[in-house]
């Protein structure tokens, strides 16, 4: 600005550089100056004065200045400014070279950059979980930015509920630390996803509520309306019992996320990392189409499926990953309360009796149940199993939740009481591990609760005898009855039940796959940890003796439906055997053997191998950031995971502005919105108007310079 003074100090200069000389011809043109004196001073002065305005103008607009600095409006406004990045797997979506999420950081950036003084920065991602990264307040412009340029996208989800109370709490402890802030302002950078905010559309009542009444949420749409992304939503072995050695069947669904038809688009299946099969397929707009590849595993054990669409705007859900432990063949465990209660079972499971089928059923007496390693076996079946004691009760729960399926099967022989009174008591369970095996299960352990959901998922209550009964599908629903859909003539509806002992569901997560004609329900699953349990109300066998009418309890298992329910039952309880998924951001968690310290490590997709803390026999691994294979090793045994995205991101469809909650203000560009009574860009309209002034400025004194110039000449 001291160069303002520049026009003032030559003027003044210039006045000393002549000397004052008596000559005679100088009066008379003395006498003509005087008479334009006044007219030239005026001149010279506005001329000095617009020379000097420009230059200072200059200066301020080089200075950026804003009206609330200059005391004009909001002078000594402390604003506390809360960015909200999402860095959800949608946000990774390249629109027009760059990411929806780079598009982010360069508006976060400049906001950064056009802050006034007296603002402040946190940072919170939207994610799930999110997480602070600047708790702040932090007026440093250098060290907010650099903690924004080490964010990055994941491969997750974004939970929006949980984020805005982890906001209201950074801005909560703002107004703690110093003094308290005259506004908030929470803006986020968000491409506005289904799978984020589409919670909260169309609901009246804000969720703003969440934050204090002094804030005001802002959501920047950084997303676009045509975004167009191909997903493959499904991987899965469509084969009822796959094994080795026998042709299996790998499924996928492909959807169509635009308003455009897929053509010819290169689906590649690669099997143990070698390309297998490649099918080129089209998928209508905004549809989904089922592909299928037919491939004979020679070998037993662990194998890897891979699924690849080619690159697209969203990369990060063109890969899906499948692993199967394939057996050579599926062993199921028969447990029969009498000599042959289990017959009917195991011929229904092997109509030939070889030893070489596919599935090859064990039978055992009830009394063998405790010496036997379940392990070795991927389902087992009760048939008329009179009690169960308290450590057989223990044993199969551990089985179960460990990811084994059980059927139980009732009978003349069953004592109900002592199945309620061990199977559904709710107790810890304390593992014991005889062989170095390492076991994968969900993500409760046995140090998480004192108390586990018990055994049973149902009441069961004294046998009553009725009039013949039939079954009743449910419409087809479950996945055991919806092989008989438009099956009507297979004999499932007229199947002979004439006495049943009554199921009362006591589990919410129970599920009736089959119920009898008065509604009473027949068979009952539910989930327990990473295994299932089904509760069949009559029996297995004709051996079951209605003491009333001295007929058998049913006639089903000499019925045609019986063998297809019997296989269908086997394969719903064991499937999850078979294959092990989880999705991003998952947990895992198992055992190992308690007498050994053997080292536990996970590799992961990126070839990183994490080595796991073992703590009272009991491990978790909460690092699954990254979707593909991941394999646990022990030194006895290797088990592997597959790990996808989640579905709902690979939606890019963003839900409407005008869907959204009151209290949620959406803008696109942050140059031309406004809240809190100031520009998202803090005023910065303010030095080009000093520019302009200074261009019209220059154009002026050039023509009045010209025209006072030859005037004056």
């Amino acid at each position: 600005m001291a160069a303002a003074a520049a026009p003032i100090v030559i003027h003044l200069w210039m006045r000393h550089t002549y000397r004052e000389s008596p000559w005679a011809a100088m009066r008379f043109l003395q006498a003509a100056i005087k008479r334009q004196a006044r007219r030239m001073q005026l001149q010279q002065w506005l001329l000095l004065a617009l020379r000097t305005l420009i230059l200072l103008l200059v200066a301020v607009a080089a200075a950026k200045p804003f009206l609330s600095d200059l005391g004009w409006i909001g002078g000594g406004t402390r604003v506390h400014r809360v960015l909200v990045i999402d860095t959800s797997l949608s946000m990774s979506a390249v629109e027009r070279e760059d990411s929806r999420f780079a598009r982010a950081i360069a508006l976060a950036t400049e906001m950064i950059d056009a802050s006034r003084p007296g603002e402040s920065f946190s940072l919170v991602t939207l994610a799930d979980p999110p997480q602070v990264r600047l708790s702040g307040p932090v007026a440093d412009k250098s060290r907010v930015k650099a903690e924004l340029a080490q964010l990055e996208t994941n491969f997750g989800t974004a939970e929006l509920p949980a984020t805005l109370a982890l906001v209201s709490q950074v801005i909560a402890d703002a107004d703690q630390r110093s003094e308290p802030f005259d506004r908030h302002e929470v803006v986020c950078l968000s491409d506005l996803g289904k799978n984020t905010w589409g919670s909260v559309a169309g609901e009246r009542q804000s969720i703003a509520h969440q934050l204090s009444a002094s804030t005001e949420l802002i959501v920047v749409d950084v997303g676009s309306d045509s975004a167009a992304n191909l997903s493959v939503s499904q991987l899965e072995l469509a084969d009822a019992f796959p094994t080795a050695g026998r042709p299996i069947t790998v499924s996928a669904v492909i959807d169509n996320h635009s308003a455009d038809v897929a053509r010819d688009m290169i689906v590649e299946l690669q099997v143990d990392g070698v390309v297998s099969e490649e099918r080129r397929v089209s998928i209508e707009a905004a549809s989904s189409t089922a592909v299928s590849f037919t491939r004979t595993m020679p070998e037993a054990g662990w194998h890897r499926f891979e699924l690849h669409l080619p690159d697209d705007a969203l990369r990060g859900d063109d890969r899906e990953y499948l692993v199967a432990n394939l057996p050579e063949s599926v062993g199921v465990l028969c447990v029969e309360g009498r000599p042959g209660a289990a017959r009917y079972l195991a011929s229904a499971l092997n109509p030939t009796g070889e030893r070489s089928g596919q599935i090859v059923p064990t039978v055992i007496s009830a009394g063998g149940l405790r010496d036997t390693r379940l392990e070795d076996f991927r389902c087992v079946l009760l048939s008329n199993v009179g009690e169960l004691t308290a450590s057989e009760a223990e044993q199969l729960t551990v089985y179960v939740r460990n990811g084994g399926g059980l059927g139980i099967f009732l009978g003349d022989a069953v004592n109900v009481d002592s199945y309620n009174a061990t199977a559904r008591r709710e107790s810890k369970i304390t593992f014991a591990v005889p062989d170095p095996h390492l076991v994968l299960f969900g993500q409760l352990l046995a140090s998480d609760v004192a108390t586990r959901q018990s055994l049973l998922p149902v009441k069961l209550l004294p046998p009553v005898s009725q009039t013949t009964y039939g079954i009743d599908p449910l419409e087809y629903q479950h996945p055991i009855a919806s092989v008989f859909r438009g099956r009507e003539q297979s004999g499932l509806l007229s199947t002979p039940i004439s006495r049943h002992c009554p199921l009362e569901v006591t589990s919410a997560e129970a599920k009736v796959a089959l119920a009898l004609s008065d509604g009473s329900p027949l068979l009952v699953t539910c989930r327990l940890g990473d295994g299932m349990v089904a509760v069949c109300g009559t029996a297995a066998s004709l051996d079951s003796i209605d003491p009333a009418t001295g007929q058998p309890w049913t006639l089903w298992p000499a019925w045609p439906s019986f063998l297809p329910v019997v296989r269908e039952l086997v394969d719903y309880l064991e499937n999850d055997r078979a294959t092990l998924s989880r999705v991003v951001a998952d947990d895992i968690a198992g055992r190992a053997k308690k007498v050994t310290n053997e080292p536990i490590t996970v590799t992961r997709p990126d070839e990183r191998v994490d080595s796991l803390v073992v703590a009272d026999n009991e491990w978790r691994y909460d690092d699954l950031d990254l979707p593909g294979i991941y394999a646990v090793n022990s030194e006895a045994s290797e088990q592997l995971l597959a790990v996808n995205t989640l579905a709902a991101e690979s939606d890019l469809t963003p839900v409407s502005a005008d869907d959204l909650q009151p209290g949620i203000k959406v803008v696109s560009d942050l140059s031309y919105s406004s809240f809190g009574g100031e520009s998202l860009s803090s005023t910065a309209w303010l030095h080009r108007w000093l520019l302009y002034a200074v261009l019209l400025l220059l154009v002026t004194e050039s023509i009045v310079a010209n025209r006072w110039g030859r005037a004056s000449s």
